[in-house]
């Protein structure tokens, strides 16, 4: 019964997708969120902390936050959200300390409204022959 009711919360959010509206109801309030903490070789390219998430491809229109930080300055960070590129090549935050993940108080936030079926894509260059460590969480809110 209460699944029901969030499924009509959802409806107007989902743009009248029925379906991605009962895949958020789904949740029932609970959003999914992944934090990460990947030890980077010196310059590793496209590595991918969200590759084995089972939300990276999202199963409903959501509001996705992503926060990231690196050890070291080397890190480049691109991220993609199906077709849309959000971020390109950027450099990422340092002075993160290993195994810490980040907050938004501390680390900038990049967000974005993902449509349904988009992939979220994080993939992260290290471009300064360091051994990085790269810190992060993400947040997926249905909308």
């Amino acid at each position: 019964m209460l699944r029901l009711l969030w499924f009509f919360y959802h409806i107007p959010g989902q743009l009248g997708n029925l379906a991605a509206a009962w895949r958020a109801s789904a949740l029932l309030g609970r959003d999914p969120i992944f934090a990460w903490s990947i030890l980077m070789t010196a310059n590793q390219a496209d590595s991918r902390p969200l590759a084995n998430w089972q939300y990276r491809r999202l199963p409903f229109r959501a509001h996705v936050r992503i926060c990231q930080r690196a050890t070291t300055t080397g890190v480049r960070t691109t991220i993609y959200s199906g077709a849309e590129t959000i971020q390109q090549k950027c450099p990422e935050q340092s002075g993160g300390t290993i195994g810490v993940t980040p907050v938004h108080f501390t680390t900038p936030v990049k967000e974005w409204v993902g449509a349904s079926g988009d992939e979220l894509i994080v993939s992260n260059d290290e471009v300064a022959a360091g051994t990085p460590t790269v810190d992060g969480i993400v947040y997926v809110d249905p909308v």
